[in-house]
């Protein structure tokens, strides 16, 4: 089994001229022919050809360590792209059918807990090589334990528009929430280095009530996070009001409405409030309390806050006092102003971003059923 705290074998992977779809014949999926098949390829030919494939058919294949042994299993959706392994005698060929939910996000594939490490570990692989450069640049500073920062909703909505995107569902459809593997997320921000400080800021309509919190935030805790979970309050916003011939001013529309159509403008709804504001006081804890070290920033925010100057202005003070920081989002998220933080020469390998479109499936937390 792998350890799930030490160093992790990587499972066998193929180069990019191996790769293969299944594409569909009429209502089948058909595998290449290959030159010389094996028996385990002969089975995939057999089952492409006589018997149409179930659109939720999944493919379940070993994770195989470097050494041969497989370590956990995968079951891919027969409709996508994965690694040709018909040649390789740890391919079994498993159908499965799966119901498919309204309105749901179904994972590209699922799997064990360990194959699911196992798969992140190599995902991150030339983030591994971007660190080592990093600690070479920076010297004894990014060799400090870090200090990690996770404003919780714009990583978890990010999440979810990641995935409607690759799968080609409008970004305002409702959707039931895919579950987050948040263990698999803590792997992304630590990658193996010493911790000093974990904390989490986020919101629900519960607040500190537990029982009512979202399984990625008790996950969250369980992996040691300081938890900031604050009460939704309710605000009252103005509502965008479209008429024909009518251009939008702030909000508004031009045409003339009186003191009741005003009135009817505006909406209360949920929302979030001075949760990012204990994000940014923690982490002025951070550089009063402690000697310089990396920040590892999970957000894409970079706008003011109601009642604080923003993340942006507090990673600049953290640069400016001779912090390493590592932005984490989203791709849509990551504000324009952290792009042109990036390209300022004044901070060259003291501050990155990290994307964590790349690492999308591996953070879907659907697992094969029993597994731990």
């Amino acid at each position: 089994m792998l350890d799930a705290d030490g160093p992790m074998s990587c499972p066998e992977v193929l180069s990019d001229d191996e790769t293969t779809t299944l594409k569909p014949s009429g209502d089948s999926y058909l595998t290449p022919d290959p030159s010389t098949p094996s028996s385990s390829e002969e089975r995939v030919k057999i089952r492409s050809t006589t018997t149409p494939a179930e659109p939720y058919d999944y493919f379940l294949l070993p994770v195989v360590s470097i050494t041969g042994a497989v370590v956990g299993n995968i079951e891919l959706s027969a409709g996508l792209p994965f690694h040709h392994l018909g040649g390789s005698r740890f391919f079994e060929f498993t159908p499965r059918a799966q119901v498919s939910k309204k309105k749901s996000l179904r994972p590209r594939y699922v799997s064990d807990h360990a194959s699911k490490i196992a798969l992140l570990h190599v995902r991150l692989h030339e983030q591994f090589n971007r660190d080592a450069a990093t600690r070479r640049a920076c010297g004894p500073t990014a060799m400090m334990p870090v200090h990690i920062f996770v404003d919780l909703s714009n990583i978890i909505i990010g999440f979810y528009d990641r995935l409607k995107l690759d799968r080609s569902i409008p970004l305002g459809e409702q959707v039931t929430p895919p579950p987050f593997f948040f263990e698999g997320f803590r792997r992304v921000l630590e990658r193996g280095r010493p911790v000093a400080r974990r904390v989490v800021a986020g919101s629900t309509n519960g607040g500190t009530e537990r029982s009512k919190w979202p399984a990625y935030m008790v996950e969250a805790e369980e992996c040691g996070f300081e938890m900031n979970i604050l009460s939704r309050v309710t605000k009252i916003t103005p509502k965008t009001r479209h008429r024909r011939g009518h251009r939008l001013h702030q909000g508004w529309t031009t045409s003339d409405h009186s003191s009741d159509d005003a009135t009817a403008a505006t909406q209360a709804k949920l929302g979030e409030q001075a949760v990012d504001e204990i994000l940014h006081l923690k982490m002025c804890h951070s550089f009063l309390d402690h000697d310089p070290s990396t920040i590892v920033l999970a957000t894409g925010d970079a706008a003011q806050a109601e009642f604080s100057d923003g993340f942006l202005k507090h990673v600049e003070r953290a640069l400016a006092r001779g912090w390493c920081v590592e932005l984490l989002a989203w791709r849509k998220n990551i504000s324009a102003a952290w792009r042109a933080l990036e390209r300022n020469r004044l901070w060259t390998d003291r501050f990155q971003i990290i994307e964590l479109d790349p690492f999308v499936d591996e953070l879907f937390g659907a697992f094969l059923a029993g597994s731990t």
